[in-house]
């Protein structure tokens, strides 16, 4: 089961359009269905494979963050994730100074 969430997060990389839209609708229905701590998890990854520069990670990271923004709407899970991607903003910016 973790083996293949890495291979999700991987595959969110890929070049190929049609992998990484597999690997999102996949994460997706994973986390509709996970715990706190493999949501917590998830989110943690997403946010941070949108610094990544390799393959397509920035679009495919930042695309499977965004549908699942979408997919959780208003509530506590959105909350937490703004407040994840604040924090982690926060801390980037206070590494640049």
């Amino acid at each position: 089961n973790r083996w293949k969430m890495f291979q999700l997060f991987y595959d969110l990389s890929s070049l190929d359009s049609s992998v990484r839209k597999a690997a999102e609708f996949e994460i997706l229905n994973r986390l509709k269905s996970s715990d706190s701590k493999d949501f917590d998890y998830a989110i943690k990854r997403l946010i941070g494979g949108i610094s990544s520069s390799r393959g397509e990670s920035r679009r495919g990271f930042s695309t499977c963050l965004c549908e699942v923004l979408r997919e959780f709407g208003e509530g506590s899970k959105t909350k937490s994730i703004l407040e994840k991607i604040l924090e982690s903003t926060s801390h980037s910016n206070s590494k640049d100074e």
